[in-house]
């Protein structure tokens, strides 16, 4: 799992985590029906 350490610190990493989280589930959606 990819961490990403956002410039305001650890109170926006749940945030980071979870944008981070919606770009791959995307990304696995675009390779299974391609």
């Amino acid at each position: 799992m990819l961490i990403i350490w956002p410039p305001g610190g650890k109170k926006n990493l749940a945030y980071c985590n979870f944008t981070f989280f919606i770009c791959f589930y995307f990304y696995f959606l675009m390779v299974v029906h391609f």
